[in-house]
């Protein structure tokens, strides 16, 4: 969905709860005492009922908005035993499900079965900063550490065995409490995080594909090409045109994926 430049909304509620992932602008968005200030790549989520008030950016904005159907969000609650409350989350692993819904939604082939086995792992994701499945207590320092500094290296040139001697702990140690607690492998979360990163860089058009490449630390321009399509199932030239396509402007990309329709998308 598509949003005309600088418009305000005042106080309103939907009747259905709203999932939403920013590709591109910024919105000033106000609920429950709290105002966010959102930007691309941000995940958000609004009950339904909830009144809230958006100031949208000078550029206008794009954004995935999803309504979801209320038997879907009791069963994702109903897992997660909690519900889901109003939020504007950085980081989210809900990210890149909900992007390749975007980029399933905009092509003329989009399965329901996909959309919706992606839009079930993005609600299982919804809220949170970390991968899936983290356990009840809290992780040890050293294994808090370990993900920061994934974080701050945005996973770039790290490996299995370094990190391990870094935390002074044997690999396969840390290999089985990262999963333990953060529901996936290292290996996975490093990939995640080189994804994240090669996306935010992706929003700047002027920078060439091949630089953003070589600052995330692939090999070459087809090494990044392979990274971001086995995570979207785009290209990166496809991907950069669904963050950074004009609000007012509607077009066809072309790479070697085939035509990918960037219409408006609700």
């Amino acid at each position: 969905m598509e949003y005309q430049r600088a418009l305000r909304q005042n106080w309103h509620a939907h009747e259905q709860p709203i999932l939403t992932l920013m590709l591109a602008g910024h919105v000033e968005e106000a609920a429950s005492r709290e105002t966010r200030v959102v930007v691309p790549l941000d995940v958000g989520f609004k009950p339904a009922g909830i009144r809230h008030a958006d100031r949208f950016g000078a550029r206008g904005v794009r954004a995935l908005r999803i309504a979801l159907e209320p038997p879907l969000l009791a069963a994702v609650e109903q897992a997660g035993r909690r519900s889901l409350d109003w939020s504007w989350t950085t980081g989210s692993q809900a990210v890149m499900p909900l992007m390749r819904v975007a980029v399933r939604l905009c092509g003329s082939d989009a399965s329901e079965n996909d959309v919706l086995d992606d839009l079930q792992d993005a609600l299982a994701a919804l809220g949170s900063s970390q991968p899936r499945g983290k356990v009840n207590h809290s992780p040890s320092a050293w294994l808090r550490h370990v993900r920061e500094h994934i974080d701050d290296c945005h996973g770039f040139g790290l490996r299995l065995s370094d990190l391990a001697l870094s935390a002074d702990v044997h690999p396969v140690y840390l290999a089985r409490r990262f999963r333990a607690y953060y529901g996936c492998s290292v290996g996975e979360y490093i990939r995640w995080r080189r994804v994240i990163a090669a996306m935010e860089l992706l929003r700047n058009h002027r920078t060439p594909i091949a630089d953003v490449a070589t600052r995330v630390g692939c090999s070459d321009q087809p090494h990044l090409t392979r990274v971001v399509r086995a995570a979207t199932s785009v290209t990166p030239a496809v991907l950069r045109r669904l963050m950074t396509l004009p609000s007012t402007e509607v077009q066809n990309v072309q790479d070697d994926t085939g035509t990918l329709p960037l219409a408006s998308t609700e």
